[in-house]
């Protein structure tokens, strides 16, 4: 017989079959991807993408990406070289591979894998810059949702808190007294275990409390005043109360100072410290200080006495008023002379013998424990009445039984004291200063002499 050569060409998807035999379709390779490129990757990260392999081996491979914002080439022949994964949005980026082999006669079925690039977490921290001594404030932290972020106190041990669904989270800083600085270290999303160090900062810096202190006189003459002076922060406001009384405020000045008049005082007057806000800090805090103001009572002093003496004799000035009190007057309007009050606010001034009229003038009183003083006004003159007179006269003899009258002149209804033979006998003269007085018939001899002579009218 014959031997026939069938040469069979391929088609399709069929192969090369041998010369001769029965035919038997060998089947196209097919590209193998290790599975570990299909672990998710991190962006940032280095993708080895492991060699392709085919069954039956020796086949070429070609390959291509439909998202090449992950870092990778859009196609190409052979292995897929090392990239590194790219993810700059907040979702996970996904890279579809399309692998095809060939072996030069014919092309084998598509095998497709995902390369997965997770998006690294983010963080940002936010807060104030400043607060007052004492209070506190919120850090917020802002990123990931569900995120560990790593930051540090003052450069001290790592700290780690988890923002929450929504991203965020709110640490309370507690009251702080001294500057406090909060820095980003890292951030870690436990779901996909993607992180990255992390660069943001908030620092607290502590604004100082305003203070303000008060001080002033601490008692004064009623009805003069005095300043209270309030030093502190400059350009403070201050808030106090006077006797309890309603908020009043006013500002220091740059230099912290402001001095309050008090006005002229009758009563008592308690300044007391409420408060004191810095208006550029808005820092504010309660004080305690008080100036009190006491009133030292003016002293005050009168003058009396006799207001009319006989000439020749004199009297007493009597003072009284506060005691220990220095009294200033005048006598006769002539230059100013003191006295000092007892212990128990009297002084008793001789006039001493008088011929002429004496004034005295109160001019002013001290108080010398309190240096409190007020003018005053009184005063006592002492006038002179003129001293009475009287003369006597008669005949110097008259016949033996027989009399005569005596004369006696002189101050008007005086009262004369006289001796008949030394016996005191009186005899009042008229309103013209006249009297008679008879003698009666005598026959021894009589002697008629003043003593003395009264005015009943001034005692003189």
């Amino acid at each position: 017989g014959q031997v026939v050569a069938i040469t069979i060409t391929p088609v399709g998807s069929s192969c090369g079959l041998p010369a001769s035999g029965n035919c038997q379709a060998l089947p196209c390779p097919s590209p193998t991807v290790d599975p570990i490129a299909l672990v998710p990757v991190c962006a940032n990260q280095t993708v080895n993408v492991p060699s392709f392999t085919s069954t039956p081996s020796g086949a070429t491979f070609n390959w291509i990406s439909n998202n090449t914002s992950i870092g990778l080439a859009a196609s190409g022949t052979g292995d897929i070289p090392s990239f590194i994964a790219i993810n700059t949005t907040t979702v996970i980026q996904t890279a579809t591979i399309t692998v095809t082999a060939s072996d030069g006669t014919c092309t084998g079925p598509v095998t497709t894998f995902d390369i997965i690039v997770n998006p690294l977490p983010i963080a940002s921290i936010s807060g104030s810059t400043s607060v007052c001594s004492s209070t506190g404030t919120n850090i917020t932290f802002t990123g990931t949702p569900n995120a560990t972020v790593t930051y540090t106190l003052n450069s001290g041990s790592n700290q780690t808190l988890v923002l929450d669904a929504a991203g965020t989270f709110v640490l309370p800083t507690g009251n702080l007294t001294a500057t406090a600085s909060y820095d980003l270290v890292s951030v870690l999303n436990s779901v996909t275990n993607c992180s990255q160090t992390q660069v943001g900062n908030a620092t607290i810096s502590i604004d100082t409390l305003p203070t303000v202190s008060i001080s002033g006189t601490t008692s004064v003459c009623s009805g003069t005043g005095t300043n209270i002076a309030f030093t502190g922060t400059p350009n403070a406001i201050v808030t106090y109360t006077l006797n309890s009384g309603a908020n009043q405020t006013f500002v220091l000045d740059a230099g912290g100072a402001f001095v309050l008049p008090t006005g002229n005082l009758t009563a008592t007057a308690g300044y007391d410290l409420v408060s004191v806000l810095n208006s550029v800090t808005n820092c504010s805090q309660t004080q305690v200080g008080n100036a009190t103001i006491s009133i030292d009572t003016l002293p005050t002093v009168s003058i009396s006495g006799t207001t009319s003496v006989c000439s020749g004799t004199g009297t007493n000035i009597a003072f009284t008023g506060t005691p220990n009190a220095i009294v200033t007057y005048t006598l006769n309007s002539g230059s100013n002379q003191t006295i000092v009050l007892d212990a128990a606010g009297t002084f008793v001034l001789p006039t001493g013998n008088l011929t002429t009229a004496a004034s005295y003038d109160l001019v002013s009183v001290l108080n010398p424990s309190t240096n409190c003083s007020q003018t005053q006004t009184g005063n006592v003159t002492v006038t002179i009445n003129t001293l009475p007179i009287a003369s006597i006269s008669g005949s110097t003899s008259v016949c033996s039984g027989t009399g005569t009258n005596i004369t006696f002149a002189g101050t008007p209804n005086a009262v004369v004291t006289y001796t008949l033979n030394s016996a005191n006998n009186t005899i009042t003269l008229d309103a013209s200063g006249n009297a008679t007085l008879a003698t009666g018939n005598i026959t021894a001899a009589a002697s008629y002499d003043l003593v003395s002579v009264l005015n009943p009218s001034t005692n003189c």
